[in-house]
This record gives C-alpha cells, structure tokens and sequence, in this order.
C-alpha cells in the first residue's frame, strides 16, 4: 500500500504532510468552551411521575429495552418443567417466553408504578 502512495506522490510519505495533522485549520475555536455545556436544555422529567403516568403495558415495553442479563435460575421439579414444556407447546411459544410473560405483566401491573424507569 505504501509503494503505491509513493508512486503516486513524487515526494514521497517522509516529506508530504500528512492529511488532517493541523486540526487548527480544519475547526474553529469557541471563545467560551463550556457555553455549549451551560447552553444545552437541562431534563426537568421526574422519571417517578413519568413512570406512574404509563399503563403497566407502555412500562413493560420500556423495561424490556437494554441489555439483556441473566436475572434468576428458577428452580423446580421434573414434572413442573414437563408441565412448562407441555404448557409452551400448546401455546406455540418457547418457555422462557411463557414464563416471561406471565411474571413480567404480574409484577409490571402490582409494583411497576413504584419504581421509575431510568430510560425514558
């Protein structure tokens, strides 16, 4: 790659300048650096009342948003993991995603407007 530069720039790469070294010329400085700082609109949300004003629905959809952790093994007998399997074949869905739905919307309808949502 660099014999094809050299080719093409007589000069060669010691001696040309290289591109984008003067950041000076390419932006101009602000007189106050922190004006953008002190000048950007400051969040006046309380995420606790944000929170209480959603339907247990709308604050299920935002909790479901970021990464994705392992939270808790569930523990339980053979049977109890025959009856989920059985249960989520009927349903045509997986059983991470049965239990999920019935545990998140239980908790999300009892508890879900005590506890704010940090990303809203």
């Amino acid at each position: 790659m660099a014999h094809k530069i050299n080719k093409k720039n007589p000069t060669g790469n010691l001696t040309r300048w290289p591109a984008g070294l003067n950041q000076e010329r390419q932006r101009t400085r602000r007189a106050d650096p922190d004006a953008f700082v002190n000048g950007a609109e400051k969040q006046n949300l309380d995420a606790a009342e944000e929170t209480r004003k959603l339907d247990p629905e709308a604050r299920a959809n935002f909790r479901r948003r970021g990464d994705k952790i392992n939270i808790y093994v569930i523990r339980g007998t053979r049977q109890q993991r025959e009856l989920l399997k059985h249960a989520a074949e009927k349903e045509n869905t997986s059983m991470q995603k049965l239990i999920w739905d019935h545990l998140i919307r239980e908790l999300e309808e009892k508890y879900g407007a005590d506890l704010p949502l940090n990303n809203l």
